[in-house]
């Protein structure tokens, strides 16, 4: 079975290789056509035209290849165009906003730009555990951990610039 395998991809190969020699014989030939009748003709234009045949019989593939990164996506889906991220309207009759996408602008879009979405997402994912943990971003964490703060967190009503209105120490004050 290996060998007749093996020799399937033999006759496969020499035959590929056949047309492979066969295109390069056509485009010499086209080229030097072409360079003969340049030369030939009475024209004042000293510039010559030249096609370049190419035979992709061996490694047909790559001209299907697509950039698969978040940017190449947003492109694809029309949400980027020449660095400018376009955000449709949120109402109707409203215009798009839009904006540029620089790298020293936006260090986070320049850093998942081109990966794929599945690395895109794990990646954000480190930046805000990484943002989350530090030191810096301690009054983040606090308002996450108590979603309804005090209002008034100085306990000594002394130390309160804006003290409420409390009772009324003297009740009697103000009437007849």
């Amino acid at each position: 079975m290996c060998r007749a395998f093996g020799e399937a991809l033999k006759a496969e190969l020499d035959r590929t290789a056949a047309a492979a020699a066969a295109a390069a014989a056509a485009a010499a030939a086209a080229a030097a056509a072409a360079t003969s009748s340049a030369a030939s003709s009475s024209s004042s234009s000293s510039s010559s035209c030249c096609v370049l045949v190419l035979d992709r019989s061996l490694d047909p593939l790559t001209p299907l290849l697509h950039d698969f990164g978040l940017e190449a996506l947003a492109e694809g889906l029309g949400l980027l165009r020449r660095g400018r991220f376009s955000r449709p309207a949120a109402t109707p009759g409203a215009s798009p906003t839009e904006f540029l996408l620089s790298e020293s602008a936006h260090p986070v879009w320049s850093s998942l730009r081109h990966l794929t979405l599945a690395a895109a997402g794990d990646e954000l994912s480190r930046q805000l555990e990484e943002f989350l943990t530090d030191p810096r971003h301690v009054l983040i964490q606090q308002a996450l951990a108590n979603p309804n703060p005090d209002p008034n967190p100085n306990p000594d009503p002394s130390l309160n610039p804006n003290p409420s209105p409390g009772p009324n120490p003297n009740p009697n004050r103000g009437q007849p």
